[in-house]
């Protein structure tokens, strides 16, 4: 009896872990490293959607702003904020749960996300 209980209960485990399996390998990989803003001052509110950021630089990540201070004329080294912006456009069907990955900031990161159901 006990060797019969057992038995299903692997069965049932390995159902489990297939079906959880199978909802993991659907999940869609999308990098978003091209078409990002940057701008290389602190913007109060710019955070803010509706911020226009037409005259910021267009970039494509990883970037580094202050790459060029270790051998430029000036002293020091550069810390400041600096803000950099992406837009996605999700299908709502698609929105669900949605992972970001970042496998390289300097110091310090503060992420903004806004859902636009629009």
């Amino acid at each position: 009896m006990n060797k019969q209980i057992f038995t299903l209960f692997l069965i049932y485990i390995l159902f489990c872990g297939a079906n959880t399996l199978a909802q993991y390998s659907s999940r869609t990989k999308q990098s978003i490293n091209e078409d990002w803003k940057f701008c290389g001052t602190h913007i109060e509110g710019g955070e803010a959607i509706e911020l226009n950021d037409s005259t910021w630089t267009n970039i494509t990540i990883p970037h580094t702003w202050n790459k060029l201070d270790a051998i430029d004329e000036t002293k020091g080294y550069s810390r400041k904020v600096c803000w950099y912006r992406k837009t996605l456009f999700i299908p709502k069907e698609n929105a669900k749960l949605i992972a970001t990955c970042y496998l390289k900031v300097s110091t310090k990161l503060q992420i903004y996300m806004s859902m636009d159901n629009g």
